[in-house]
């Protein structure tokens, strides 16, 4: 029974406390279910990191905070409730035995209920791409269903595939096509089909461009840190800052609305004065130049 104790007391306190990194904490359980162990996950900020952020910062730091204060107060009770009823089990026979085994029992059950009705819907808003494709099928813009045709022939041009049973998946028939930017994540084929347009490195997302287009709006997601480092390169230079973020409540992705135009800054001084330019001196194309 003591070595039940030792066990218990390890692995609560193990799952409880706050992440100063990834792989700590409360994230032990979604690494029962994932191989990536040092994903993104919310580290705990101390007061003395607190008083040195500002601004959006602060704000973030704060939230995530707060949010893994609240698992861990629910694993630690769960803890304790277990604990005590091993001690019960152990020190006493009759009654108080039986309490014991109630309680351990009450511990389990509890933690049971609150992984799978809390902890696991909380988790998947940040490391499912579900949310994050019900707002691209929400917000690009349809086909009526009188362009069957029309979409049948954008869906073999763009992903050169069209779906089995468009009438049931995927959500809607969308003009603007998605491209899934440095992301092989497998999510992305279910929920579009497989119509999504894969450029798992950056010398695929140049020929997209080229085939669909520099003045055509389409949608793009990513790995959120991937933005600056990845997708602003590869971008020609009047697309650069030209987007804006439809969904990005995930800590994990991100989903772009590209679109000339929609931005600020520099980028959108670019697009006006090139629509100022003479037709035979605008850029009939994406030079290698722009990529670079």
């Amino acid at each position: 029974m003591g070595a039940g104790v030792g066990v218990l007391v390890w692995v609560g306190q193990d799952l409880f406390r706050l992440p100063r990194a990834s792989g700590q904490g409360s994230q032990n359980f979604v690494n029962l279910f994932t191989y990536k162990y040092d994903r993104e996950y919310p580290t705990f900020s101390p007061e003395a990191t607190l008083e040195g952020l500002k601004g959006e910062a602060l704000q973030t730091a704060v939230v995530e905070n707060s949010w893994l204060q609240a698992h861990a107060s629910v694993l630690l009770w769960v803890t304790l409730l277990a604990l005590g009823g091993l001690v019960l089990m152990a020190a006493f026979r009759g009654r108080r035995r039986l309490i014991g085994v109630a309680a351990l029992s009450v511990g389990g059950v509890w933690l049971a209920g609150w992984c799978l009705h809390v902890y696991l819907p909380e988790i998947s808003k940040h490391w499912s791409q579900r949310q994050m494709w019900n707002t691209y099928y929400e917000q690009c813009t349809k086909f009526g269903p009188d362009e069957t045709a029309a979409y049948q022939r954008h869906m073999l041009t763009q992903s050169m595939r069209v779906p089995n049973r468009p009438d049931m998946f995927p959500q809607a028939k969308c003009k603007e096509p998605i491209v899934a930017f440095r992301t092989n994540w497998r999510g992305e084929t279910f929920f579009s089909a497989n119509t999504v347009i894969p450029t798992p490195e950056t010398k695929h997302f140049k020929p997209f461009l080229e085939q669909w287009g520099n003045d055509k709006p389409f949608y793009l997601f990513t790995e959120r840190h991937r933005v600056k480092s990845e997708l602003e390169p590869n971008l020609p230079k009047h697309l650069k800052g030209q987007y804006k973020e439809v969904f990005g409540s995930s800590l994990k992705f991100v989903l772009l609305r590209v679109e000339a135009g929609t931005g600020e800054g520099d980028a959108a001084e670019d697009v006006k004065s090139d629509a100022e330019q003479p037709d035979d001196k605008k850029a009939g194309g994406l030079s290698g130049d722009d990529t670079e």
